[in-house]
């Protein structure tokens, strides 16, 4: 009979180390490398000034705190819709954090409209947070936007001028 509850004692004890070996296992984070959050966050913020250009802010609100939605989203409304044909925009540096992974990606937007021509530089701030990417400055990346828009509805304006 001891040897029975001792045998079974064992089985017991070693079904629980089996089990906390497993679930130890399966919550160990996978690690990524530097490079993969960077790169990442090029290709978020790529699509994120894509969507802006576009005033598309459907596309853009998983993105966006909650605190800035509303006026970010007021802003988009204001955007030519020809504006995405005219404006073009290129990365020219990118950083990331080691620590926090946050990453500063700033862009140069140029209007090319005819003979006119106009750039604004804008950095656009990423951080994670509960595994996702968040726009830590969604108003005035939003506003810079809306410089290239005033510009460019000026120019529209003087075209349409000319054809007159």
């Amino acid at each position: 009979m001891n040897t029975s509850k001792t045998i079974k004692k064992i089985c017991a004890i070693s079904m629980i180390l089996a089990i906390l070996m497993s679930l130890c296992g399966c919550s160990a984070k996978e690690e990524r490398a530097l490079e993969e959050y960077a790169s990442e966050a090029q290709e978020v913020s790529t699509t994120i000034m894509q969507n802006i250009i576009r005033g598309n802010f459907a596309n853009i609100k998983r993105y966006i705190r909650s605190s800035e939605e509303e006026e970010v989203e007021q802003m988009l409304v204001n955007i030519e819709d020809d504006l995405r044909k005219y404006a073009r925009f290129t990365i020219i540096s990118s950083h990331t954090d080691p620590k926090s992974y946050a990453t500063d990606v700033e862009f140069n937007v140029t209007l090319i409209y005819g003979e006119a021509h106009a750039s604004v530089l804008c950095c656009m701030r990423l951080r994670r947070s509960d595994g996702k990417w968040i726009v830590e400055n969604g108003v005035p990346i939003t506003t810079d936007l809306q410089t290239v828009n005033a510009n460019f509805q000026e120019e529209l304006k003087k075209e349409n001028e000319k054809n007159k």
